[in-house]
This record gives C-alpha cells, sequence and structure tokens, in this order.
C-alpha cells in the first residue's frame, strides 16, 4: 500500500488546529486558572512599593515575550516590573531614565520624564484586585 506524499503533512496541520480548539476550549471552561494567575501577578504588584529609575526596558523572550521594565530603585536594588498582559500602556510609554513611583497597596504607577508626571492603572484583568 503506497502512502500519500502529504500524509504528513495533513496530520500535521490536524494536530495543530485540534491543539488550538483544546487551548481555546480550556480557556472558556476553566477561566479561574487563567484569572488567577493574572489576579497573583496584580496582587504582587499592590504589595510592592517602587520608587527608582527604568534601567532597562527589554522583551524577555525566553519568558513567553514578556514585557520588562528593569527598575534600579532607591535602595540600591534592581526590581523587574513584568508588564505582560498589562493593559495600561506602561510598556509602550516608558523610557529608560524615566522616573517610576507606585506607592504601597496600590496599582497607580507615576512616569516621570522631564518633569511631566503620567499616570497609569496598571490592571491585569483581574477585577478581584482591580480599583477603578
Amino acid at each position: 500500500m503506497k502512502k500519500e506524499p502529504n500524509s504528513n503533512l495533513k496530520l500535521y496541520v490536524i494536530v495543530c488546529i485540534l491543539s488550538l480548539v483544546f487551548i481555546t476550549l480550556f480557556r472558556y471552561i476553566f477561566p479561574d486558572i487563567v484569572k488567577s494567575s493574572l489576579c497573583a501577578k496584580e496582587q504582587e504588584l499592590k504589595d510592592l512599593h517602587l520608587e527608582g529609575v527604568v534601567k532597562l526596558k527589554y522583551v524577555d523572550k525566553p519568558n513567553h515575550a514578556a514585557e520588562v521594565l528593569l527598575l534600579q530603585h532607591l535602595n540600591g536594588l534592581e526590581y523587574k516590573l513584568y508588564l505582560d498582559g498589562d493593559s495600561s500602556s506602561l510598556y509602550n510609554y516608558a523610557a529608560v531614565g524615566d522616573s517610576i513611583y507606585k506607592k504601597l497597596g496600590s496599582i497607580e504607577v507615576e512616569v516621570n520624564r522631564n518633569g511631566s508626571v503620567k499616570s497609569f492603572i496598571v490592571a491585569y484583568g483581574c477585577e478581584q484586585f482591580t480599583t477603578f
């Protein structure tokens, strides 16, 4: 019996389509699993006090292309602020050298650039902790 020349390609396409369907269904059937990781991220942000300068801005490709701001905190420590999933456009706006301030318990981040302050509500889509 002869094998069709494109049978491997057909199998690959079918597996890809079924994988996409499974991932989509999983997200809609179990939304709490996805939301709980976003809520944990948002709660982690609320638990931070930030006061420093943007040292580096990059996309962490090995970490699912996460958008990251590397902050040099005033106390000398560095902090990586992961903004993947954030809807505030903070990552797009922030530039190296900008001053960043966020008070403890808040999700509002202030960016000071040359004396001009712009505020962002960092929101990962978690209604449990979002305080608009």
